[in-house]
């Protein structure tokens, strides 16, 4: 009997289970690379791993952890010394072999390298599978994301014209979901880029039975980096006076977590509003309900980029 070999794989970096709009796009890439890669295996490799090896088997495709301390610790083998990997994250000849046997790296990382808002440590991060792959000649696409602006100060200037542009010039292609996005790529690199709507929306949705989990009212979905940009009083008094509105006409207000990061937000407006109209959810919902939720709403208000966009 001849032994059947296994199918050559593409590997998917920046996908992850933290919130709704990373797992929807991991799985409308799943899906993309079954319909349109048939020959190819999908294999997650999960930078912010909260799947034990467990728990992997349930579901279609192949997960290997790789903590973000492990891909410096790749990157960068000096850091050995300082940094001892996850517990969650799996063996590293596991996570090399993964990498090196890859056909295609495609990276759905979603919001991409900016100047604005990020802290060094994530750039670097982001930029490190794009180096692995490189190193060993892997071809690389960027998937639909959200890029720049560039506009780097001081040492992170520094970094990003002699590691990052080289790094951005080496994919095969990039997609960027805004204009201004793809105008701030195609000042680096002559490489093909091209603007695209997100992945989520290119990928037919699944057909579900699920019964209607929300009334014919308005969704709220918060997100609580917005603390970070406009302020937490400033961001909750919105929301308030938003959610407020609705219920003064009597319209039903529904608050769930899109992230598992946004369970303070939901608790503090929780703790400020009280109506029999107003409902907080206190667990993050599947991807499935949350579908199911959203179609079943008269509107939604969203304080995330894929709550929108899956509506």
């Amino acid at each position: 009997m001849v032994s059947q070999q296994p199918k050559p794989t593409i590997v998917i970096t920046g996908g992850n289970f933290v919130n709704k709009g990373a797992e929807s796009m991991l799985m409308s890439t799943v899906d993309a690379v079954r319909t349109y890669f048939p020959g190819y295996e999908p294999v997650l490799l999960d930078l912010f791993p909260t799947v034990k090896a467990s728990d992997k088997g349930a579901y279609p495709f192949r997960i290997v952890n790789m903590h973000v301390r492990t891909l410096y610790r790749m990157g960068f083998p000096i850091l050995k010394l300082l940094f001892k990997k996850k517990a969650i994250s799996d063996p590293e000849s596991e996570i090399k072999s993964a990498i090196n046997s890859a056909s295609a790296v495609f990276d759905i990382s979603g919001y991409g390298l900016s100047s604005h808002n990020q802290a060094l440590m994530w750039s670097v991060a982001y930029l490190l599978p794009i180096y692995l792959a490189r190193k060993k000649g892997i071809p690389v696409w960027l998937l639909p994301q959200s890029m720049g602006p560039f506009h780097f100060k001081g040492l992170k200037k520094w970094l990003f014209q002699i590691f990052a542009v080289p790094l951005l010039r080496y994919p095969k292609i990039i997609f960027v979901r805004e204009p201004a996005g793809l105008k701030a790529v195609r000042q680096i690199r002559k490489e093909a880029s091209e603007l695209s709507a997100d992945i989520v929306l290119q990928v037919p949705e699944k057909k579900t039975n699920s019964p209607v989990l929300a009334g014919p009212g308005v969704l709220v979905i918060p997100n609580q980096q917005l603390f970070r940009v406009v302020g937490k009083d400033s961001t909750l008094q919105l929301f308030e006076n938003l959610i407020r509105q609705a219920l003064d006409l009597r319209i039903p207000v529904r608050i769930i977590q899109h992230s598992r990061d946004d369970r303070l937000f939901c608790e503090l407006l929780k703790s400020r509003i009280s109506h029999e109209l107003f409902k907080v959810e206190d667990q993050v919902l599947t991807l499935e309900d949350l579908h199911t939720a959203i179609r079943g709403s008269r509107f939604v208000v969203s304080g995330r980029y894929h709550g929108a966009i899956h509506a």
